[in-house]
């Protein structure tokens, strides 16, 4: 018979609480074992992560942002005629756009590499 000399004390969720009864009566298991068995044997494994192509990211972002400030400063000290604004606010548009889509792609690779 397997004697067990060391406690763990961990805190969880009501709701995490009631998967974890859930599952480890589902397995045949008293908690303690089924947290034992799943942290023992289920094959978690590290992931490492590699930061640079988010620091690139990150400072392509930071580029943008600056690219808009500079636009919006212009409009304000030069004033533009309709056309002219009107081809601005359609180029910032697009580059907000793009903005949106970089931080999209970027959660999605955290929420990849994190979950």
């Amino acid at each position: 018979m397997r004697r067990a000399s060391e406690r763990i004390h961990m805190r969880a969720t009501p709701s995490e609480l009631s998967a974890i009864n859930r599952r480890a009566k589902a397995a045949g298991l008293t908690r303690s074992r089924y947290m034992i068995e799943a942290a023992t044997r289920c094959g978690l494994s590290v992931t490492t992560f590699d930061v640079a192509p988010m620091r690139e990211a990150n400072r392509l972002l930071a580029n943008a942002t600056g690219n808009l400030n500079q636009i919006a400063r212009r409009i304000n000290e030069h004033g533009f005629d309709g056309e002219d604004v009107s081809d601005i606010v359609d180029a910032m548009e697009e580059l907000e756009w793009g903005i949106a889509d970089v931080r999209r792609a970027l959660n999605e690779m955290i929420r990849k590499t994190c979950y």
